[in-house]
């Protein structure tokens, strides 16, 4: 009977030599093991087995309750973050053997609780601690076996032959999964994305391996290692490359972003050593807490809380250390072959095997308790000594003085099971116990001495803010929302130029009607094409401009526009949907959530525009003599700014999020860049680059009123403008050979005019008027080249703003300034030779060009508050 083996241990004792020898064994083990570390000038030391918060290693802890403190505790999962504070305190070889605690799952290979071996030592690295485990392990079985080759039996009867010989074969982590999955993984410093993320899915899908929920990144990773390398690991083998969120305290790797200084070493497929390059760097390890409470926060329970007065001990100073983990009743197990973990504890964990509802003591003994009173549970204040002795006797109908001494003590133990009961952790502990505890401690840790306590102060009444809120909303949007935006602005940039061409080509009222959905489909056959030109021979364009076209010609034009047309709702479709899934599945932050759905509207007001445009082309006073059928270009100048403002939006949102991500990669390096950005020497820097930001746009839409009233097909010449009069045409007349504006009369005819009193004259000649239209586009271009050649200067001479200026936003200098000179050069050369196609729409590619360049560098010198504060939050935590 195996079971009553392990429940009653000393009857396996008696009758079993094996389990003596298995257990003499082991202590010569821990005794080796002792001997080694002293030898090798470590001391051992002892800490404590109870914690306030469970930390140094990833695993769920048992919880107990102080009763005088009214604190609740955690039983020690690893004694890891007591050795590494001494090691900062300055005993630089230290060693411990000792239980653990960790409420997880009992199997042949695991233990409620079990006795580890780590050891610390300072001044030493990843690779020294795998030289030392080769050292230990090997001279261990040399020890006990006289050898260096065991057998070991599985459950299932395979037989492996074990050589712990050193050397060790070392594995790389990422290379071996890639070889085993047929797929290439992303790169070390992509690991904790979700992206990666979908791509682990994706993976375990396709190999057929299951994962329980969460599905973390760290989780599905550790699952496709048990799956593919653990499996082929039967002699001693070294894991090494793994990544730094599966490794909350491990050091980064010197050469390669992403992944850590650590090792696992393996044998018979089982885990017998966990080492690493330990992290010394307190910032890196709060962001690595961080991770964890993100995982906890998916439900992983085994994750990690942070642990302050650890993290504060690593501000005064960890030297380079190596760590060291080692389970020992795994090492007895293979040393002694036994599969089973039971067989190498003296009392291992079993569940409790009674069926029946336990008798009371008076029942045992079968007192009968008197009718009158019967036997009752106690109460809090009944007690076992002092005057309540009667009385307590008196429940079980027996005075006190005819009790032998048996059934007194009978009695005695039953009150103390009850009262025990009773006062159990499991019925007393406070669900808030926990939280309150840890709260009072972090508040302790953060003392004055410490040299982050005031900075934690500064955002401590945020931070305490913030956990009394719940949302369901990430802190920060997904990168792959970023580079979304910054695809559909691409997409939005090539609409905009193909839509001058439609407008340089009049090819924009060939489709006469409106049809969302059936108007996707173009003509498929000739008499469809007959019926859509016979829509077009009714349209004022053609009576009055293509009366002499044909079918051939008019399938040009109408290409043209159902390209448009297909173009914009391919663009509407691809921004709707995925905005939807991104908020849906909560993959941006409430107010890029915000903004996604305020783009989306605005990309169907664009579309609601475009028509009303189109129908402006199609009235019937366009076909009275002398009109000039086209669109309004007041409505033209709406669609090509909402157009624009649709861009700017998707290119500023995209390079925030990207942005946010890129500071939230390195917050300290990132808390220096900002505080300089926010330096006084810039603020009129920012101010200037918004005002130019808001003169290219307008610029750009006096270029649309232009188009709208082919204004760019009068004046054909550079700078002047016909002959006009006044001091300043008079001088530019000696110098130039013409005036630099048409007359006044021109300019500001009363024509245009259409109230009695002529009270609108200035502003319909200013927006109807081609030749006024015109010399207001080159004012506006004028100034534009001013302004960006006035912003270049500002940042190359004042000396404070050119050292206080990033080198990127340098380089985005440059790039404007470059922009701009290419634009001035397309609009001279666009009105000097009548605005041939492809230079106008160059020209109109040139200014969104030079408008995006405008915001790239907005985005390279704005001070964004919000990734101020989370950037705040992360060094601070």
């Amino acid at each position: 009977d195996q079971e009553q083996r392990h429940r009653k241990k000393y009857l396996d004792l008696i009758m079993n030599d094996k389990t003596r020898d298995t257990f003499i064994t082991r202590s010569k083990m821990i005794t080796y093991i002792r001997r080694f570390f002293d030898e090798k000038d470590f001391i051992e030391v002892e800490t404590p087995m109870m914690n306030a918060i469970p930390g140094g290693a990833t695993a769920k802890p048992f919880k107990t309750f102080h009763n005088d403190l009214d604190m609740e505790l955690h039983m020690r999962v690893a004694p890891e973050l007591y050795l590494k504070q001494l090691i900062v305190g300055g005993l630089e070889r230290v060693y411990e053997i000792g239980r653990q605690f960790r409420n997880e799952g009992i199997d042949l290979t695991h233990n409620p609780e079990f006795t580890t071996c780590e050891f610390y030592q300072a001044f030493a690295d990843v690779y020294d601690v795998m030289d030392l485990t080769e050292e230990l392990i090997s001279g261990l079985v040399k020890h006990v076996t006289g050898g260096y080759e065991t057998k070991f039996h599985t459950q299932h009867g395979e037989e492996y032959n074990v050589n712990w010989k050193a050397p060790w074969k070392r594995i790389e982590m990422i290379p071996a999964l890639e070889e085993a999955c047929g797929e290439k993984f992303p790169p070390g410093d992509q690991l904790h994305t979700q992206e990666t993320n979908d791509f682990l899915r994706r993976i375990l899908k396709k190999v057929n391996v299951d994962c329980s929920p969460p599905l973390t990144n760290a989780r599905m990773l550790d699952k496709l290692v048990g799956e593919f390398i653990e499996e082929t690991c039967v002699n001693p083998t070294f894991i090494t490359g793994h990544p730094q969120m599966m490794s909350l305290l491990a050091k980064y790797h010197r050469s390669n972003p992403g992944l850590c200084e650590r090792f696992e070493a393996f044998v018979c497929k089982k885990e017998i050593v966990n080492a690493y390059t330990e992290l010394n760097d307190p910032f890196d390890q709060r962001l690595r807490f961080e991770e964890q409470a993100n995982q906890k926060a998916q439900g992983d329970d085994e994750a990690q809380l942070i642990d302050e007065t650890f993290c504060q001990s690593l501000e005064y100073g960890l030297p380079p250390t190596g760590g060291w983990g080692m389970g020992i009743d795994r090492m007895v197990m293979f040393l002694t072959d036994n599969y089973s973990i039971k067989e190498v504890l003296t009392f291992p964990f079993m569940k409790d095997d009674r069926q029946d509802k336990p008798r009371m003591a008076a029942e045992v003994v079968g007192i009968e308790p008197m009718p009158e009173e019967g036997i009752h549970k106690a109460t809090s204040s009944d007690t076992i000594d002092g005057d309540n002795n009667n009385n307590n006797c008196r429940q079980y109908g027996v005075p006190i003085s005819t009790l032998s001494p048996d059934l007194w003590r009978i009695r005695l133990q039953a009150n103390l099971a009850y009262t025990s009961k009773r006062c159990s952790p499991a019925t007393y502990a406070p669900r808030g116990a926990f939280r309150a505890s840890s709260a009072a401690s972090i508040d302790a840790s953060s003392s004055s001495s410490s040299p982050l306590g005031s900075l934690s102060r500064t955002i401590g009444g945020a931070r305490a803010g913030n956990q009394a809120k719940t949302t369901f909303w990430p802190e920060t949007s997904s990168k792959a929302a970023g580079y979304w935006l910054l695809g559909s602005a691409a997409s939005v940039f090539g609409l905009v130029v193909f839509g001058g061409l439609t407008r340089l080509t009049e090819s924009g009222l060939s489709i006469t009607e409106w049809r969302p959905v059936t108007g996707s489909m173009p003509p498929r056959n000739f008499e469809d094409w007959n019926k859509e030109f016979a829509l077009y021979k009714s349209s004022p364009e053609f009576k009055q401009l293509n009366s002499r076209m044909g079918l051939d010609e008019f399938k040009q034009i109408y290409w043209m526009e159902w390209i448009h047309r297909f173009w914009a709702r391919a663009v509407g479709l691809t921004f709707a949907l995925p905005t939807l899934y991104f908020v849906a599945r909560r993959r941006v932050s409430a107010p890029m959530a915000a903004k996604l759905l305020g783009i989306t509207s605005l990309i169907g007001f664009q579309g609601f525009i475009g028509w009303w445009m189109v129908k402006s082309g199609l009235k019937d006073d366009l076909f009275a003599p002398g009109a000039h059928p086209r669109v309004s270009q007041y409505r033209l100048t709406a669609h090509l700014g909402t157009a624009f403002l649709c861009y700017v939006a998707m290119v500023w949102n995209g390079l925030s999020i990207l942005r946010e991500h890129r500071l939230l990669a390195n917050p300290n390096k990132s808390a220096t860049e900002l505080q300089t950005l926010a330096s006084p020497q810039l603020r009129r820097f920012r101010r200037s680059v918004a005002a130019l930001a808001l003169l290219v746009f307008c610029t750009a839409l006096s270029g649309a009123l232009v188009a709208g009233l082919d204004a760019g097909l009068i004046y054909n010449e550079w700078p002047t403008m016909g002959g006009g009069s006044g001091a300043l045409n008079n001088l530019s007349q000696s110098v130039l050979g013409g005036s630099l504006a048409p007359p006044a009369k021109e300019l500001f005819d009363p024509w245009y005019s259409h109230t009695p009193d002529r009270s609108d004259v200035y502003w319909r000649n200013a927006l109807e008027n081609p030749s006024l239209v015109q010399l207001d586009h080159r004012i506006l271009a004028t100034t534009t080249f001013t302004a960006v050649m006035a912003l270049w200067a500002y940042s190359r001479f004042p000396r404070p703003v050119r050292t206080a200026l990033p080198a990127p936003a340098r380089k985005a200098v440059t790039a404007v300034t470059t922009l701009v000179w290419l634009q001035v050069t397309l609009g001279i050369s666009t009105l000097l030779y009548l605005v041939p196609v492809p230079l106008a729409a160059a020209h109109q590619a040139g200014a969104l060009a030079l408008l995006t360049e405008t915001i790239v560098l907005g985005s390279r010198v704005w001070v964004p508050r919000r990734a101020v504060r989370l950037v705040a939050r992360r060094v601070a935590e």
